[in-house]
């Protein structure tokens, strides 16, 4: 039984971090870098969810 639940976590692994490589990764990613940007910080209540830019990204930002 734990060969079983040791293998069906390795196989749910991998196609997590295929189905997550093919979503997030490529030039035609959803994330684009952001030529303008605003310095304002804004307030934590205000915000539901943020990201980084790309690492190709000449300026480094949270979305």
């Amino acid at each position: 039984m734990k060969t079983f639940s040791l293998s069906s976590i390795v196989l749910l692994a991998f196609f997590l971090s295929v189905h997550l490589g093919a979503t997030g990764g490529g030039s035609g990613s959803s994330a684009p870098c952001c030529p303008n940007f605003n310095h304002k910080v804004l307030p934590w209540d205000w915000v539901y969810s943020y990201e980084l830019v790309k690492d190709s990204c000449l300026q480094k930002a949270v979305m």
